[in-house]
């Protein structure tokens, strides 16, 4: 369950830097596994900020409890999608009380 965890953390942290299609991690212990797919409209700035989050990544420092912060930063980046496709408006995205 923790592998799939940290995977899920780390697509949300690359997934706020860039448009991806997703992650693959073939082993944690050898970072020439793992690889990047990015959307076609992922810019070269985009791809190399997720590149930099990606490689700074430390499999052996990270904690569960991160997993609602990664959540969070792929929430902020669907509403920002959202927004710039005008599929939704800033009023529809507001929490529903």
């Amino acid at each position: 369950m923790e592998n799939s965890e940290k995977i899920v953390h780390l697509n949300g942290l690359v997934a706020a830097q860039c448009p991806i299609h997703g992650i693959s991690i073939g082993r944690w212990d050898d970072k020439s596994t793992w690889r990047i797919d990015p959307l076609p409209e992922a810019t070269k700035d985009q791809i190399e900020a997720a590149k930099a989050v990606f490689n700074s990544f430390d499999p052996t420092q990270w904690q569960p409890e991160s997993v609602k912060e990664s959540a969070e930063a792929q929430l902020e980046t669907l509403k920002a999608a959202l927004l710039e496709a005008k599929v939704l408006t800033p009023e529809q995205l507001q929490p529903k009380r």
